[in-house]
C-alpha cells in the first residue's frame, strides 16, 4: 500500500533538498508545505524539482499545518518528516518494503541528532531514547493543535511498530543557531500558555531553567557529550526561562 510524505518548511536550503531526495523512490506523492515564502520562490524550487508537489500554507501552528498538508495528500497513509530530517539507508529499505497492518497501526522511527556534523548521543538530544510516531492512517490519527511540540492524536485501539533504520536530524549547524530556534519555539510556547490560561509566576522561570539543564546535563548525561552537551544544556535552560518571560509578557500586554 502506498503512502504520501508530508513536509513542512519555512526555508529551502541544501538540507531541505536532502531529505526529499531520501524519500524520492519510496513514494510518488511528496508534498512540501510553504509558509512565509513567496510564490515566486516556490514556482521556481517546484520547477527544479517537479517530482514533488508544492503548496503555499498559512501558518497556524506546527499541529494544525501538519493536518491541512496531510489533508491535500493523495493518500491515506502518511509520513509526517520535518524539513531537516534524512532517511538512513536502512530507514529507506524498511519504508520500501513496508507492508501495513491495521489503520489503527503507528509506525516509529529512531531519530538521531546533529549539531553540524557532530552526533549528540545523550542529554535530551541523545538519539538512544528516542522514537518519534511518524507514519499513521489519516483517517484513524491526527496532530493535535498544538503550536508547538505537536503530537499525534491517535485511536485508543491504537498498535505500534518500530522500523528498521534512523531518521538522521540534522537540527542545526551550530550551539547558536540550536538558541535562535529556542526563541522561536519559546515564543510559540508562550502562546500555548497564554491561550489556555496560565498563569506567570516570579518563581517558575528560574525553576523551569533549573530542572531543563539538570534533566539535559545530568540526568540524561548530556555530559557524556563533552563541551557540546554543557552548551545544549545551557540552551534548553534558557529556552524554558524564555517561554515563561514571554509568557509574562504577553499577559502585561493583554
Amino acid at each position: 500500500m502506498e503512502f504520501s510524505v508530508c513536509i513542512i518548511s519555512n526555508v529551502i536550503d541544501p538540507t531541505l533538498i536532502k531529505a526529499v531526495t531520501s524519500y524520492r523512490t519510496l513514494s510518488n506523492d511528496i508534498l512540501i508545505g510553504f509558509n512565509g515564502l513567496s510564490e515566486k520562490e516556490i514556482d521556481n524550487f517546484q520547477t527544479q524539482y517537479p517530482f514533488l508537489k508544492t503548496h503555499l500554507l498559512p501558518w497556524t501552528g506546527y499541529g494544525p499545518t501538519k493536518n491541512a498538508l496531510a489533508a491535500l495528500a493523495s493518500h491515506d497513509w502518511i509520513l509526517s518528516i520535518d524539513s531537516d530530517e534524512i532517511a538512513s539507508t536502512e530507514l529507506q529499505r524498511a519504508l520500501s518494503e513496508l507492508r501495513f497492518h491495521t489503520m489503527e497501526t503507528v509506525y516509529c522511527i529512531k531519530r538521531a541528532h546533529f549539531i553540524g556534523l557532530e552526533v549528540i548521543r545523550y542529554g535530551t538530544f541523545g538519539s538512544e531514547i528516542e522514537l518519534k510516531r511518524r507514519l499513521y492512517n489519516r483517517t484513524k490519527s491526527q496532530w493535535d493543535k498544538e503550536k508547538v511540540h505537536e503530537a499525534l492524536i491517535m485511536p485508543a485501539t491504537a498498535t505500534f511498530e518500530v522500523l528498521e533504520g534512523i531518521l538522521y536530524h540534522y537540527t542545526a549547524e551550530s550551539v547558536a543557531q540550536i538558541q535562535l530556534k529556542n526563541e522561536q519555539y519559546a515564543r510559540l510556547s508562550a502562546e500555548n500558555m497564554f491561550e489556555k490560561g496560565k498563569k506567570y509566576s516570579i518563581l517558575k522561570p528560574y525553576l523551569s531553567g533549573f530542572s531543563s539543564f539538570m534533566k539535559q546535563y545530568i540526568f540524561k548525561k548530556g555530559f557524556l557529550d563533552g563541551k557540546i552537551g554543557y552548551q545544549l544544556a545551557k540552551a534548553s535552560a534558557r529556552y524554558a526561562w524564555m517561554k515563561y518571560d514571554f509568557l509574562k509578557k504577553l499577559q502585561q500586554n493583554k
